[in-house]
């Protein structure tokens, strides 16, 4: 299993973020009607408004060690290993429901490595067809990676 690691700072914002829609149901109901009646407003949009990939600036590839500078040198010279964007990251398994509820605004900067040395795999549980499989991400698992996920954050702020 071979993933993208998303991570990132959440900080507290003085403007109206999607957790106020996601919290206040007299805004959500109004952003469900500007939705559907008029095609237009914050659920028009994917949430993602920014995205870019790239490689690790030189300013902070300079902090990698010699052997994560190796490891990276195994994927094309044109393969970014940083994707950034905006957005509030929590757990991407239920973004919607697992918002902040302190009533507050909420903003990430959103980072993720796109050239992953970690290795994840997926183990079969039982002969049964309902049990889930095992899951084993194995994010971050790579000093490399860390070393990655540390260089974006300052990266993207």
């Amino acid at each position: 299993m071979w993933n993208h690691t998303m991570f990132g700072p959440a900080y507290e914002v003085n403007m109206d973020s999607l957790d106020r829609v996601l919290h206040d149901p007299l805004v959500l109901a109004k952003a469900l009607t500007d939705d559907t009646t008029k095609a237009e407003g914050v659920l028009t949009s994917n949430v993602a408004e920014f995205i870019g990939w790239e490689r690790l600036p030189d300013k902070y590839r300079a902090n990698l060690s010699e052997s994560t500078v190796e490891a990276l040198k195994t994927f094309p010279d044109d393969w970014p290993e940083l994707i950034s964007g905006n957005g509030h990251v929590g757990s991407f398994s239920l973004p919607v429901l697992q918002q902040p509820l302190s009533g507050k605004q909420y903003a990430t900067t959103l980072g993720g490595i796109t050239a992953p040395l970690s290795r994840g795999n997926v183990s079969i549980s039982s002969s049964s067809t309902s049990d889930l499989p095992l899951l084993n991400t194995a994010w971050l698992s790579r000093p490399a990676d860390q070393q990655l996920a540390i260089g974006a954050v300052p990266a993207d702020a």
